[in-house]
């Protein structure tokens, strides 16, 4: 199905999404081109993104890098903004996506999409911290919408894809796709898998109601003309 503007990424503030699948399947180059320009306030949490040089996924016309505790500044603002925070791995990681979460609720953080680039690089593979849980179950009275992308299928939270109002589905390896069935009971995503080959940027996506549609990859978006 070819992609129609603003559907299915034009989603209000307050509904999640999880992007899943292999790496080099584009769920970051779908998530840069099809979900961000529709939300023009939003923060980028990236732990392959370098605190200095140059950036990684993102272009540096679009974003600016910065820390937590400025992100959680400008979230309080009613400014539009696009933030990129470069983050560690592990532990360390997993406190500052903590630390950005209880800033957020703390510091009327409002209207605006919270995205956690490769989750499983920051926190344990299987584990929401509290502060991001409290933040995902009162996201909508704040008007935040939280996504999370990962490489690794099996280790993205069953709690946090239940709570997803979209959930997009890459290409991925034939093992991964029954470790994830088998763990979420998500049988659909075997079922379209064959739809969405590896490296095709091609994509499944299922809605809040269970419709499940597999789309062709996107266009690039024009960065560069974006106020």
């Amino acid at each position: 199905m070819k992609l129609v503007p603003g559907d299915p990424f034009a989603f209000g503030y307050g509904e999640h999404f999880s992007a899943i699948g292999t790496t080099g399947a584009g769920k970051t180059f779908m998530t840069k081109n099809a979900i961000l320009p529709w939300h023009y306030r939003f923060i980028v949490v990236d732990s392959k993104a370098r605190a200095s040089g140059e950036s990684v996924d993102f272009t540096e016309k679009a974003f600016v890098k910065c820390d937590v505790r400025h992100a959680i500044k400008f979230a309080g603002k009613n400014k539009n903004f696009r933030l990129r925070i470069p983050t560690k791995l592990g532990d360390e990681g997993f406190q500052e996506v903590e630390d950005l979460a209880e800033g957020l609720l703390k510091q009327n953080g409002h209207d605006c999409l919270v995205y956690l680039d490769e989750i499983t690089d920051m926190s344990d593979a299987w584990q929401i911290g509290p502060m991001l849980q409290g933040l995902i179950r009162k996201a909508r009275g704040y008007n935040i919408s939280v996504g999370v992308g990962s490489q690794k299928p099996a280790g993205v939270s069953g709690w946090f894809l239940d709570n997803s109002a979209h959930i997009f589905i890459f290409g991925m390896k034939q093992s991964e796709v029954a470790r994830f069935t088998k763990r979420t009971g998500a049988e659909w995503v075997a079922e379209v898998q064959p739809e969405i080959p590896i490296g095709s940027y091609k994509f499944a996506h299922q809605d809040f109601q269970d419709k499940v549609t597999v789309f062709d990859p996107v266009a690039e978006y024009p960065w560069g003309s974006v106020e």
